[in-house]
């Protein structure tokens, strides 16, 4: 018998112990793991990572390559203070049938914007920049 750790009910995807990424600390390892999980796996592990993620029943996480994957669940984008609009952005992107390259760039380029945003404003979330900045202020400030 396969033992595997406690999934959310609804999404009932088994992951063997032995495939399991959460279960060692090196990236390598960890990249190399997710590369044995078939993609309902993969999109299992993010989905109960970020359960809010599954507001958005149409994206299709199953499509998201090993390196989104794992940018969203270990890279930089899971560490960012707007990882959850990171990881939805990975998942339009992915529904939408982008490649890996453009997926990675753009995840680069918009954590990129926030960082600047965060450094120039003090704006720690995307929320933030939505909710008390009018594009108006935003727009003032960044005329030269």
């Amino acid at each position: 018998m396969v033992q595997t750790l406690p999934r959310l009910p609804a999404l009932g995807a088994e992951i063997p112990l032995h495939l399991d990424p959460r279960l060692v600390n090196s990236r390598a390892l960890r990249l190399r793991r997710l590369a044995q999980l078939t993609p309902a796996q993969r999109s299992a592990l993010i989905l109960e990572r970020n359960p809010v993620l599954t507001a958005f029943p149409r994206l299709e996480w199953e499509r998201l390559s090993i390196t989104s994957a794992f940018a969203v669940l270990y890279g930089a984008s899971s560490r960012h203070g707007a990882q959850v609009e990171l990881a939805v952005m990975h998942g339009i992107l992915a529904s939408a049938g982008c490649s890996k390259g453009y997926l990675d760039h753009a995840d680069m380029c918009i954590r990129n914007v926030l960082n600047n945003v965060h450094q120039t404003f003090e704006i720690a979330t995307a929320r933030r920049i939505r909710s008390r900045w009018t594009f108006g202020k935003l727009g003032d400030a960044t005329r030269t």
